[in-house]
Order: C-alpha cells, then structure tokens, then sequence
C-alpha cells in the first residue's frame, strides 16, 4: 500500500513539474537587463536564475541584487518581449 502511493505522488509530482516547465517565459534577450551588458564577453557566460515562472539572465552576480530589489519592473519587460511588445 505505501509503495503504490509513494509511485502515485511520485508521478502527480512529476507532472507538476513538466507542466510547470511548459509555462515558463523564456529570456528573449542577449544581454543583461539590469546593467546592458552583452553576454558573453569579458564577463563569461551569464547568471540565469528562476523566478516566478520566468528565466532571468543576468551578467554577473552583483546584478542579482538589483533585481530583486524590484522584480516586478523586469519580469514586465520580459514579458513584452515575449509578447512581442518591448521597446
């Protein structure tokens, strides 16, 4: 009995996560929205972080302060972007 229950929360937790995955925004942009880096360069590869169904690149980890410090106004352009509608 505890095995059967301990493989059905195994494959409900499973599925959460892989509809979870199919609903995450991807990071649309090459370079880092808090200080415009580019990614790539003297900086090495970026910081990418999960916050709140988005994917945030950032180019080093000192921008990870910034940008929690306001969340909100950077998944926002994010957002457009993925909706077609950063300027």
């Amino acid at each position: 009995m505890r095995r059967k229950f301990a493989c059905l929360l195994c494959l409900v937790c499973a599925s959460l996560l892989a509809k979870a995955d199919q609903t995450k925004v991807l990071y649309p942009f090459d370079y880092c929205l808090v200080s415009g880096e580019k990614f790539g360069g003297s900086l090495g590869e970026p910081v990418s972080v999960d916050y709140k169904d988005h994917e945030v690149k950032f180019c080093c980890k000192g921008c990870l302060k910034t940008f929690y410090a306001n969340p909100e106004f950077f998944l926002r352009q994010i957002d457009r972007a993925a909706d077609g509608r950063f300027q």
